[in-house]
């Protein structure tokens, strides 16, 4: 069952988690875990503007 695309960034976000990391201050947390999120929906916006029948280039 999915909820709206939480599931997807639930299991990216904990792979990639920002409160794994170790740090003193409480912002550098939730500057992280702000930064993780853009990275993550820029990434979906990535993919989804990309058309469906698309091959991805070789080198």
């Amino acid at each position: 069952m999915k909820m709206n695309g939480r599931d997807t960034f639930d299991q990216c976000g904990v792979t990639y988690g920002a409160f794994s990391r170790r740090t003193q201050t409480w912002w550098t947390k939730i500057f992280y875990c702000v930064f993780e999120i853009t990275q993550l929906n820029a990434y979906r916006l990535h993919v989804l503007s990309q058309p469906t029948g698309s091959r991805k280039l070789t080198l």
